[in-house]
């Protein structure tokens, strides 16, 4: 119960983050607006979207992949929470940086993993 309070607080707290489009870049041409990867947060894609800029993001883990070696469990929605708050904001950016090779593997299962599979 614990963890799914927390990663209902995480969703609260990415959709209600915002930056502000007229920020201090407002006169600025954008090369690429720079997005970590956080469950669900998509608030740096936005901006890029407002200026046609680049999405590059990186991802120093798949925090669903990283919190289960930790010993998380997440009983019915680690699938549901992987596909809505990773699968869709990853598969958001132009470029995808990642920390190490056990993080390029989990990018790439969480991205290619077909709709029905979920």
């Amino acid at each position: 119960m614990k963890t799914a309070l927390k990663d209902a607080r995480e969703y609260r707290r990415a959709r209600s983050f915002r930056v502000d489009p007229d920020g201090p870049w407002r006169d600025h041409e954008l090369a690429f607006v720079w997005q970590r990867h956080e469950l669900f947060q998509v608030a740096g894609y936005q901006l890029a979207s407002r200026y046609a800029s680049r999405r590059p993001c990186f991802v120093p883990a798949t925090l669903v992949w990283q919190a289960g070696v930790w010993g998380v469990h997440r009983p019915g929605w680690a699938r549901m929470l992987e596909r809505v708050g990773e699968r869709g904001p990853l598969r958001r950016a132009d470029v995808v940086a990642c920390g190490t090779d056990a993080v390029v593997d989990e990018v790439v299962r969480s991205a290619s993993t077909p709709r029905g599979s979920w």
